[in-house]
């Protein structure tokens, strides 16, 4: 676990900066010039994440892929449960997986990486203060969304929602409004990047270790019935199904997508009540019970005991 007394944190911008710039320079002369960040001396790092130009606009870093036009970064990920507490919205293979939604295939330094070629700056803090247990908060990080992107087998087109979709408030009985995340980018300890250590990423609760971080707590699901989150189990399509996590910025033009998530619920909702319906008419009526109920006995024994 991370503990901020013994771990001498440092703000992950200046590294991943870093490597932005060391991997845009093996990139084309015109493409690095429109997308390169401030310089920043540092030393280089020993091995650059790999970066590949799929055209003018877009870009994989690994297995993200980053959209610079769109500034959408997509992450390939699958359903990890269907029913249970939650303090992440999604981990890395080997992560929490007992208390996150989505399992993400992909290493978690190349999506920071790719936030930061989609022009995302993540939160910077200043040192541990022991007193308050925290670190002061210097600038917070851009404001995120993230949405889903897979297709139901009841369904022949894509559904896109935002991912409180797949989340049940405890307390409020339905799926929460839309939660915007904040770029928190995880922090470097002298044990290296601890999101790629600890394969947290997306968290609910509070975790500095986390690339993105819900801005509201909705309470820690340990501490009571009505406290926390968990798995929409209703909502959420079978473990293992495949799907992207759609990342981009928090903006006026996402409004319209995110009150349709409604309607797209509404939708899947009656295509599954329709199936149920008509597998229901298929099952035959059960057998009658082997025997018969006589509500009229009297619950009074004749029986005669003799004291022994």
């Amino acid at each position: 676990m991370y503990n901020p007394i013994r771990d001498r944190s440092i703000c992950m911008t200046k590294s991943l900066i870093c490597l932005v710039v060391s991997c845009l320079a093996s990139l084309p002369h015109t493409f690095a010039q429109s997308s390169a960040p401030p310089q920043i001396s540092q030393k280089k790092p020993s091995k650059a994440p790999p970066i590949e130009r799929l055209d003018q606009h877009r870009i994989k870093v690994g297995d993200v892929l980053v959209n610079r036009l769109t500034r959408r970064v997509e992450v390939p990920a699958q359903v990890n449960m269907t029913q249970g507490i939650l303090e992440y919205f999604g981990v890395a293979i080997d992560g929490k997986l007992h208390e996150s939604v989505v399992r993400i295939l992909a290493t978690p330094s190349h999506i920071h990486l790719g936030l930061i070629l989609a022009g995302y700056q993540p939160s910077e803090y200043g040192a541990y203060d022991a007193a308050k247990d925290k670190r002061s908060l210097k600038r917070r990080g851009d404001l995120l969304r993230i949405y889903l992107r897979w297709r139901p087998t009841e369904l022949d087109h894509d559904q896109w929602l935002p991912a409180s979709a797949w989340l049940f408030h405890r307390k409020k009985g339905g799926a929460p409004p839309p939660i915007p995340y904040i770029f928190e980018g995880s922090i470097v300890t002298e044990e290296g990047y601890m999101a790629d250590r600890d394969k947290s990423v997306i968290g609910l609760i509070e975790d500095p270790t986390v690339i993105l971080a819900a801005t509201e707590s909705q309470g820690n699901p340990y501490r009571g019935a009505q406290e926390g989150l968990e798995v929409y189990s209703s909502v959420i399509p079978p473990k293992g199904t495949p799907v992207t996590l759609v990342i981009q910025g928090a903006t006026d033009q996402e409004i319209k997508e995110i009150a349709h998530y409604k309607e797209e619920l509404a939708e899947l909702a009656a295509v599954r009540l329709k199936r149920e319906e008509e597998q229901s008419k298929l099952k035959p009526l059960p057998a009658p019970p082997p025997y018969e109920l006589l509500l009229h006995l009297n619950a009074r024994s004749s029986l005669s005991y003799e004291t022994r």
